[in-house]
Parts: C-alpha cells; sequence; structure tokens
C-alpha cells in the first residue's frame, strides 16, 4: 500500500466579458464550479491485498479540500471524497475474472448575489443552502429455544426510517445586519409490532393500549433577524 500527499492549482487567462444583445458589454463575475481557480490539497490511500495466489483486491480512499479565489461571486471552499475496491482472480494463465465497485461525493459551497457588490462583506447578497438526510434502523430477533424440541415463535422485525429535508437562506441588508429564514421538513416511520395496539395489564375498562400513526411528519419555519458587531 501507500499514502500520498498531492497539492494541485488550476487557473488559467481572465473571463471575456459576455456581450449584450446592443454590444455592450456584459458582466464575467461568476466562474463555473468545473472551471473555476481552484487550490486542492488531497490525500490518497492505497491498499493492496491477496488473501490467496488467485485473489487480489486493492483499495483506494481519497479525501480532498478545495479552495476556490479570484471572484467574490461562485464557488468559495468544497471538498471531494473517492472511494474505490477492485478486486481479480485468476481462473487461469489466461482468463481472469475483474470486477470494481467506486463511489465519489464532490460538495461546493458558492456564494450567488441578486446584484453585484464591490464590497467584501458581500451586501445585498443571498447565501442558500440545502441538506437531505435519510437513516433507516431495524431491529431483528433471532431466537432460539434452551430446551431442545422446542420451537420459537417467529417474531416480526421493527423498522425506523426518518427522512429530513433543511433550507436556509441568508439575506446580508448591511455590514452588521441580515435576515436568515430556515425551513425544515422531518418524516418518521414506523413498522413496530411493540406499539400496535399495546395493551397493559391494568384493570381499566377498556383497558389501557397505545396506538401511534406510523408516518408522522413535522413542518418548521423560523425567521431570524441578527445584528453583528
Amino acid at each position: 500500500g501507500s499514502v500520498a500527499l498531492v497539492h494541485s492549482e488550476r487557473s488559467g487567462s481572465d473571463w471575456l466579458f459576455n456581450v449584450r444583445n446592443d454590444g455592450s458589454n456584459g458582466s464575467n463575475l461568476i466562474h463555473p464550479l468545473h472551471l473555476a481557480d481552484r487550490d486542492r490539497n488531497k490525500i490518497r490511500l492505497v491498499l493492496d491485498w491477496t488473501p490467496a495466489p488467485p485473489v487480489s483486491v486493492n483499495f483506494v480512499a481519497e479525501h480532498a479540500q478545495d479552495d476556490y479565489s479570484g471572484r467574490l461571486l461562485g464557488p468559495r471552499e468544497g471538498t471531494a471524497q473517492l472511494y474505490s475496491v477492485d478486486g481479480t482472480y485468476a481462473l487461469s494463465e489466461r482468463w481472469q475474472v475483474l470486477g470494481w465497485v467506486s463511489r465519489a461525493d464532490t460538495i461546493a459551497k458558492q456564494s450567488t448575489c441578486l446584484a453585484a457588490s464591490a464590497s467584501p462583506a458581500a451586501i445585498g447578497c443571498i447565501v442558500a443552502g440545502a441538506e437531505l438526510s435519510h437513516a433507516m434502523d431495524r431491529g431483528e430477533f433471532l431466537q432460539t429455544a434452551v430446551t431442545p424440541g422446542i420451537v420459537t415463535p417467529v417474531i416480526p422485525d421493527s423498522k425506523y426510517s426518518t427522512t429530513t429535508l433543511k433550507l436556509n437562506a441568508k439575506y446580508a441588508m448591511t455590514k452588521q445586519t441580515g435576515v436568515r429564514l430556515q425551513y425544515i421538513y422531518d418524516r418518521f416511520k414506523a413498522d413496530d409490532w411493540y406499539w400496535t395496539n399495546w395493551v397493559y395489564a391494568d384493570s381499566g375498562v377498556p383497558a389501557t393500549t397505545v396506538t401511534q400513526e406510523p408516518v408522522q411528519k413535522v413542518y418548521f419555519i423560523g425567521a431570524a433577524y441578527y445584528f453583528q458587531f
């Protein structure tokens, strides 16, 4: 295996101005993400494993930190990850079986603006973001009898899943003041026999029971005014 630290810089000539229909110059304030000037610091880990003579497995993991410069608007910073696994199985001297799987993620933060401003404070700009997450949880009950010959009942799995969407935006009115907005949508789904019309051992008529909606949703909208000093 090996470990490598890599630094790279991407740059080029300045962008030409857009030309409007009347022949006047437009703007060249924003660079596309895949063409913007970028400094990248990356670490790469490579592992080779040969559990048996005909089998060879290779693992690659990379993590990079990106810094974009040269423009008030557009990409500012970001990260990138790469995970890859490939394997080879030699059937004979002439024949081999190959397989691989990989995943790459690139995330970048960028600044947008309703109107261009020469001020470093980016007054009048809107900075927006979004986050989506999904989580699943499952409980399995694998029962075995201590006494031989006893058949244990089959208990179903309990399942939970949560999906959350977050949207946020910040608008700078001046160098010190601005407004923040946030929207959150949360969806919870349960398939749990624990709480499906559970009956307590009490003497009430009718007996105490507990039920829950299998799908529950929560909506949140928030607004805030901030002052920095």
